[in-house]
């Protein structure tokens, strides 16, 4: 059982650690996904590149109007590698940063939970 203060305090940081390193684990799963498989994790993104009559409206309803392509089944597809281009440099930015929190939380967990165990070895 829990005697004094420092013990509390060595389980709170602990019980944070593990919720950071929860949510760290689905980030890199999520992103893990993202870069292996965008097409089906990022469909509603790239559903306006599915088909040229899509993608010419996709056009003609952007903000400042943009001209269409001479050659509209070329410029769709190569504007559909450059959003998919996009989506796995981000998942491999979130990737690392989740890592990175995986790790620093990993590290915060081991120390506290030594330190509790070696204070409730000294206490008994």
């Amino acid at each position: 059982m829990v005697k004094n203060i420092y013990q509390i305090y060595l389980l709170l940081v602990c019980f944070f650690a593990i919720v950071v390193m929860t949510i760290a684990s689905s980030l890199t799963l999520t992103n893990a996904a993202e870069l292996v498989a965008p097409e089906y994790i990022k469909y509603s993104s790239l559903r306006v590149y599915q088909t040229d009559e899509t993608y010419k409206k996709h056009l003609q309803s952007s903000a400042p109007k943009k001209p269409l392509p001479a050659n509209l089944t070329e410029a769709r597809l190569s504007a559909k590698e450059d959003q998919i281009e996009e989506i796995h440099g981000w998942a491999i930015q979130g990737i690392f940063n989740a890592l990175i929190w995986l790790i620093i939380s990993s590290g915060l967990f081991a120390v506290h939970w030594k330190l509790f165990q070696r204070e409730k070895k000294a206490q008994s």
